[in-house]
């Protein structure tokens, strides 16, 4: 293709083959002619004149097989001899009549500029020819012929302009393409090399994708082993803290039991091992919380808190500790400190971490907690005169199991959590907490909380689903002062359950009572919340209400506590730990102030607790107890009980097997059930299967595209379920 471009020009003119043929034709017609002659010398002239042009014939014909240019060079020249030659026997005519076939044969087998050549060769050679004749009445055949000639290269150059053009646009043409062809052929080894460089990510991404499913399989089940083990240890704290919380109950309430007065020392030491073991109950409590919405992050639940309160509390807790070791404790907190917006039950266990290191790791002297207000900051700081951590080991202290080492373990216990879990709790309410110590002279740990909550805009419409919240700016900006949320919303329900969800996974919504009648309009609440059962939700009940109290209504059904123990089939359920006075109240709840109670429990000591409960200041109950499933049955064999206390998990026969029993037997489905179990009775989180906003007023086009907008991410079926914001989880 090439090299065809390259002589595409040349591919235009004629071969000289024709031309040599034409003159072996010429050969033999002279040759023929000569043998006819009649007379010697002409017959020999011809003959001579025919073997002349054969032979150089035959020798252009060799030439142009070394030569193309050069044969054709030797056949003008060959025909320019003939055309001479042949004035001999035929007159001057040939000569002056053949003139335009040598710039014409020129220009078909070379090209114009050869014609050109040729035709001022021909032009010479006629006026040569014509001098040296010198036969009158020529001039007119002279000029007849230089006209012939250069008329004949006139005409052929206009007729090969235009096919020179072409040509050269042609060539033009076919380099660019050739050009592009390249191109093209360079990009179709791009083009496969990128395919097989796909091929091979793609194989990759094959492989990836398997890893992620085997690490998103490995991730489920460790979930699953996550909540086994947190449900597991649940069970495991609670059974005991259920023994503490009740026992210090009873003896602190109930001395008289004992039929000898107790000291009051012991009564107050009493106290503290029940507020401490209540506050490890709330504990428990949230890690079952964490558990069961399956969260990555620990929830908070704010509220304004009396610091003082708080710290009065935490200085209780510890003086035991302090009072054993001779140490003094002092506190000095800031007159302007009195509210501050967190959770108590986090910030009480940071102080009370801090506070019990101190006490245990000092040995003379004693602690001062001080607490001021810097900027909108509350600063806590605690220090202690014990023997101080070197500088190299304070990015240590807030490490997980990280303790300075071994014989502070030995000496002191512990398992070097609490500063770490104290470091993050700080950290979720957008604090800081940091150290300074010196050798021999002392430690402080300083806490930095924010006075104010930093909560999100109250008409961001991915926290209710609904743009018509309103903003309500803070009047006041006075340091201390009891702090509120920035939004307010009524809650209509008959248990607590989404109340308590709003409380601690919305901080910067506050829960009001339903009495909207006498306090809407001095708050400007426009939020009204709505928990039922499902067959109760009815959309003309929601319009009625809307259109009653002006307000926006959002509805919902979560299950709550009456729900769940329908569910089971029992009358209530109490979750571990159990105090009497809540005991008591739910019997009485029953209309059950008297008589026989069958509490059915694997534990003897759990078992001879609620014993003491029910039998305490005077009440009037007989308790029977049965080991397990199988034993209570037989014991309702022969008595019937006024109401039965259920465990869950026991051997032989468990809590559930004994309530499918009963649902089988009328004698005992009169029998009231209350379960009373360290386990949480129901494993799957709490869900609402709908949610519905009904407003007073028609929902414009923009608004309604809005709320679309808000929760079609969250509540789309193909909404990713292990995305936080795709679940809709309430944990930010």
């Amino acid at each position: 293709m090439r090299n065809s471009a390259i002589n595409f020009q040349s591919d235009t003119r004629i071969s000289v083959q024709p031309i040599i043929l034409v003159f072996y034709v010429c050969a033999l017609a002279v040759f023929t002619a000569g043998t006819a002659a009649n007379d010697m010398p002409t017959k020999l002239t011809l003959s001579l004149f025919a073997v002349y042009i054969f032979a150089a014939s035959s020798g252009i014909g060799h030439l142009s097989s070394r030569s193309s240019t050069a044969a054709k060079w030797a056949v003008l020249f060959l025909l320019e001899s003939m055309l001479m030659l042949s004035t001999d026997w035929l007159g001057t005519v040939p000569v002056y009549a053949g003139a335009f076939l040598i710039p014409a044969l020129a220009a078909v087998l070379i090209g114009l500029d050869a014609s050109a050549v040729m035709a001022m060769i021909q032009s010479g050679l006629l006026l040569a020819f014509t001098l040296l004749k010198g036969e009158p009445d020529t001039s007119i055949w002279l000029i007849g012929a230089l006209l012939s000639c250069w008329a004949i290269y006139g005409i052929l150059s206009a007729a090969y302009k235009p096919i020179g053009d072409v040509v050269e646009w042609a060539e033009e043409v076919y380099a660019a393409a050739n050009e592009t062809l390249e191109q093209l052929r360079d990009k179709r080894a791009e083009y496969e090399q990128t395919v097989a460089e796909l091929k091979g990510a793609n194989a990759q991404l094959n492989s990836l994708n398997k890893l992620t499913q085997n690490l998103r399989q490995i991730a489920e089940t460790e979930r699953s082993a996550k909540a086994q083990f947190v449900a597991n240890v649940s069970h495991e704290l609670r059974t005991p803290l259920n023994m503490i919380m009740g026992y210090t109950e009873m003896i602190t309430q109930s001395p008289r039991m004992y039929n000898a007065p107790l000291p009051g020392a012991l009564l107050a030491d009493l106290a503290v091992v029940q507020r401490n073991a209540e506050q490890l109950s709330r504990l428990v409590n949230d890690v079952l919380d964490m558990s069961q919405i399956e969260s990555d992050q620990m929830a908070l639940t704010r509220e304004s808190v009396d610091f003082r309160e708080m710290i009065e509390f935490v200085i209780a807790a510890v003086t035991p500790l302090f009072k054993r070791k001779n140490l003094y404790l002092h506190h000095e907190i800031h007159d302007d400190i009195h509210y501050v917006f967190c959770d108590r039950t986090r910030i009480q266990e940071v102080l009370l971490n801090i506070l019990s290191n101190a006490g245990r790791f000092t040995e003379q002297g004693g602690v001062i907690i001080r607490a001021s207000i810097n900027d909108e900051n509350l600063i806590v700081s605690v220090t202690d005169t014990g023997p101080g951590i070197a500088k190299p080991d304070l990015d240590r202290l807030f490490k997980p199991f990280e303790q300075l080492d071994a014989r502070i373990r030995r000496e002191y216990g512990g398992s070097g959590l609490g500063l770490a879990i104290s470091k993050k709790f700080v950290e979720m309410h957008d604090g800081r907490i940091w150290v300074e110590s010196q050798i021999a002279l002392g430690t402080t740990f300083f806490i930095s909380l924010p006075l104010l909550q930093h909560s999100q805009a109250a008409n961001d419409h991915m926290r209710l689903f609904s743009p018509h919240l309103h903003y309500e700016p803070r009047l006041s900006s006075k340091r201390g002062a009891e702090q509120v949320a920035n939004q307010k919303a009524f809650v209509m329900e008959q248990g607590d359950v989404l109340g308590r969800l709003i409380t601690r996974y919305m901080s910067d919504v506050e829960v009001l009572p339903m009495d909207f009648e006498q306090r809407r309009a001095e708050l400007s609440i426009d939020l009204l919340l709505v928990n039922q059962k499902l067959d109760m939700l009815d959309p003309a009940a929601l319009r009625q209400l809307a259109q009653d109290t002006g307000m926006l209504v959002i509805a919902c059904s979560i299950p709550d506590t009456d729900e769940r123990a329908q569910s089971l089939g029992v009358n209530d359920i109490l979750v571990k730990p159990v105090s009497r006075e809540r005991l008591l109240q739910t019997l009485e709840s029953r209309g059950i102030t008297d008589g026989s109670v069958l509490i059915v429990d694997d534990e003897p000591d759990a078992c001879q607790l609620f014993a003491r409960m029910l039998s305490a200041d005077d009440q009037n109950f007989s308790v029977m107890t049965a080991n397990d499933g199988a034993e209570a049955l037989r014991i309702l064999e022969a008595l019937q009980p006024r109401v039965i206390l259920l465990d869950l998990v026991m051997p032989t026969m468990n809590g559930v097997e004994f309530l499918a029993v009963r649902a089988s037997r009328p004698d005992l489905q009169r029998i009231p059930v209350i379960l009373m179990s360290a386990n949480e009775v129901d494993s799957q989180p709490l869900v609402s299967r709908c949610i519905t906003m009904t407003t007073k007023n028609d929902i414009s086009v923009s608004r309604l595209m809005k709320c679309l907008r808000a929760v079609m991410p969250i509540l789309s079926t193909t909404a990713d379920t292990n995305d936080p914001m795709q679940r809709g989880d309430l944990l930010e």
